[in-house]
């Protein structure tokens, strides 16, 4: 699918633009770039999509880089900007972008769940060598794979444009501005294989090494593709219309406030977290303990295994980077 199929193929739905390019630094630093200087005219931003080829300066969460070899993955961010939405709803925005993702690999045959808040993973048996698998069930050991992620970041309202002065009050300013990233592997690459090796053979060190230039950003899991999910190749653009489009339908969803939970109910039955025993780094530390659920904004319910009197034996955590723990 061209770059014109593309855009006909959105046409209709919430996307103002479509934009497409060879290189960038990261997707979202563009978009974010974007919001900053042009937040007077927020018909102009709000809705805009970048698609790119190769990302030199990606990242995931907490700076970690992401970066994917020219062509392997599906590298997408889009801008929003919805009038009068509270901190809660705009929280939701990368939950619809990741059970958006996951819908569209399942749409492709691929067996994908959500570990929170936003990774899309999946369990697979390693067989006939390093780097080819299966899914779980055939009878040999398995392993939880990341095969992509979203990160979504905020521009607040009032930031500074270029030249210094403080954008016009508007009706819009009491609005923010929110950058939903998205990377998807798709194709297998010697990246991906040497992160893979690294990992299953028990350098770890070595793993994250190379998972620094193979298309993922977190440590703790070793990579998949796509293609090796479904057995064929993927056309990123037709992967990317599936989607939009489902991104398109939960983001009318949340125009409604009557919508969140909805949402959030949808997160619940996909996030595989809820009922493992996790880590996870906050910016207020380390927790461990049985996720047990997800509260209203979809922030994990965490049960902690050991309290000191008086101490709460639940802790429900809004940030954090998860594993899972065997």
């Amino acid at each position: 699918m061209n770059a014109d199929e593309l855009r006909q193929r959105l046409d209709g739905m919430i996307f103002s633009r479509v934009d497409l390019v060879t290189e960038t630094g990261s997707t979202n630093a563009n978009l974010l770039e974007a919001a900053r200087l042009g937040w007077e005219n927020a018909a102009d931003i709000h809705g805009r999509v970048l698609v790119a080829d190769y990302q030199h300066s990606g990242k995931g969460r907490g700076a970690r880089k992401w970066a994917a070899p020219p062509g392997s993955a599906l590298l997408t961010s889009v801008l929003m900007r919805p009038r009068g939405w509270d901190s809660a709803r705009l929280g939701l925005l990368g939950v619809a972008m990741a059970l958006s993702a996951l819908e569209a690999c399942e749409g492709l045959g691929a067996s994908v769940g959500l570990k929170w808040p936003n990774d899309l993973i999946t369990e697979t048996a390693a067989i006939q060598g390093i780097g080819s698998s299966a899914p779980a069930g055939t009878g040999a050991p398995t392993a939880e794979r990341k095969l992509g992620g979203v990160l979504a970041e905020m521009s607040p309202a009032g930031a500074e444009a270029a030249d210094g002065q403080r954008a016009r009050e508007t009706a819009w300013r009491n609005d923010s501005a929110v950058v939903i990233g998205l990377g998807i592997n798709l194709r297998w690459s010697e990246e991906l294989e040497r992160s893979v090796q690294a990992a299953d053979h028990g350098h770890p060190e070595r793993a994250d090494d190379v998972r620094a230039n193979a298309g993922r950003a977190s440590t703790a899991l070793p990579p998949i593709s796509l293609d090796r999910l479904v057995g064929r190749r993927v056309d990123r653009n037709e992967l990317l219309v599936h989607v939009l489009s489902g991104f398109d339908r939960r983001y009318r969803r949340l125009e409604n406030p009557r919508g969140a939970p909805g949402l959030v109910d949808e997160l619940r039955r996909r996030c595989v977290s809820i009922g493992r025993r996790v880590r996870l780094s906050t910016p207020s530390g380390m927790v461990a303990g049985t996720a047990t659920g997800l509260s209203e904004e979809g922030h994990l319910i965490i049960d902690l295994p050991r309290v000191r009197p008086g101490q709460p034996r639940r802790k429900v955590i809004a940030v954090g980077d998860c594993i899972h723990l065997r």
